[in-house]
């Protein structure tokens, strides 16, 4: 008991924002390749750099000494709206044939596929945990189509084999073309990023001699070029302190998994620091995606999993009354994957989503895990693995499950 009420004390008194920048950028002062620059970035940091919005951009040319340098922007064709890879295709007779400006794809009733103009009105087709395939029958172009399906359910639908493309078939009983997630691009980062952002110079890309299949950034100008690939010139790399998980696992599973491979499940102290885990979120294959936030029935309250209290919150109203629940259930948090306000969510441990992972190393608190936290987290049910991280934490011990106190009122509970 002693152990709960001082780590109580603890974690009242802190509310640190040591969130830091989830993405950053090095500038690497070799001429490489592409080919070379992208590898070396995979094997040393992240990938090469992927740029999202201007702030990024801005920050990212200050590191740039040189005349032009590589980022991880390259010439491709076919993505899935969900950013799957396109490993199968099943193409109308001489088709795609980009007649115009064919970039979007329309699933025919035979089961064949088209590429058609993506103002076009169809039927369309989405997907979430519960849909595999909803077919959706109103009239939208393929644009208003995606923003449908990621507002309504995860995302537009991926056919990835045979068996999935004769069982969305079976959907279409008219004549009605469907549009799938399918589309053209023919710009991509290295990634697998969906960023859209893109800052060319005028009249770029131009495609000279048919062969630029690369894009540079000129610092002094701040624009984009596309340039041969085979150029030798220094290139942008990004570590990402936050990595989406696209593997289905209970809560406890994805704990695992991010202290094995990573550092922790990640958790939110400030608003720089839940913007980054709504764009990570946004690109999951489920409706919601988990945090390291968990609800302690025996000391009633949530924490997060690095020690720190919750002051930073963005809760669904009237889904937060976790004591009620404690006899059926361990509640954890995970946070929507769709929707504009992308709010927090309570939910049974044991449902299986994909999770953000954090690299930050450390926590104000973690001189206390090895002696305090650790016991007083056991106690509640939890085991929170001391300092070292230990890859394979014993069981929690049995305990009867109990409230002492009420949970504090997230709005009013005191965070300095």
């Amino acid at each position: 008991m002693n152990h709960s009420w001082l780590f109580i004390v603890l974690l009242k008194g802190v509310c640190g924002s040591a969130s830091g920048v989830p993405r950053q950028f090095y500038a690497v002062n070799e001429n490489k390749m592409w080919n070379e620059a992208q590898k070396h970035c995979r094997e040393y940091f992240t990938d090469l750099a992927t740029i999202d919005n201007m702030q990024e951009y801005l920050r990212d040319k200050k590191k740039i000494d040189n005349d032009k340098v590589w980022i991880g922007l390259f010439k491709d064709v076919w993505w899935w709206s969900d950013g799957s890879p396109v490993k199968y295709r099943n193409w109308d007779d001489s088709e795609p044939n980009n007649q115009g400006q064919d970039n979007c794809v329309e699933f025919l009733k035979s089961g064949k596929w088209n590429d058609a103009a993506c103002h076009h009105e169809n039927y369309f087709l989405c997907f979430d945990g519960n849909h595999p395939y909803k077919l959706i029958t109103e009239q939208k172009s393929w644009s208003e189509a995606q923003s449908y399906c990621r507002e309504q359910y995860t995302d537009m639908v991926t056919v990835r084999n045979e068996t999935e493309n004769e069982k969305i078939s079976e959907m279409i009983t008219s004549d009605k073309k469907v549009w799938i997630g399918l589309y053209r691009d023919n710009w991509a980062w290295s990634d697998g990023s969906k960023s859209s952002f893109r800052y060319w110079n005028k009249k770029q890309p131009d495609n000279q001699g048919g062969i630029e299949n690369c894009a540079e950034i000129t610092p002094h100008t701040r624009d984009w070029n596309d340039q041969r690939c085979s150029v030798q010139q220094p290139f942008v790399c990004y570590q990402d302190k936050l990595v989406l998980i696209r593997e289905n696992k209970t809560w406890s599973e994805a704990l695992n998994h991010c202290r094995n491979n990573h550092v922790d499940l990640v958790s939110v102290h400030d608003e720089n620091m839940i913007r980054w885990v709504k764009e990570r979120s946004k690109n999951a294959t489920t409706d919601y995606v988990w945090m390291g936030l968990r609800f302690s029935c025996t000391l009633g309250f949530w924490f997060w999993v690095d020690g720190e209290s919750v002051c930073y919150q963005n809760l669904v109203p009237g889904n937060w009354t976790a004591v009620e629940a404690c006899q059926d259930e361990v509640l954890t948090g995970a946070i929507q994957s769709r929707g504009q306000q992308q709010e927090w969510v309570s939910l049974p441990e044991t449902h299986k989503l994909n999770f953000i992972c954090s690299a930050y190393e450390g926590s104000y608190l973690s001189s206390f895990r090895p002696k305090l936290l650790t016991a007083a987290l056991n106690e509640s049910g939890f085991y929170m693995p001391t300092c070292a991280l230990t890859n394979t934490p014993p069981p929690p011990p049995n305990f009867t499950k109990r409230t002492l106190f009420p949970p504090p009122n997230f709005a009013t509970t005191s965070c300095h």
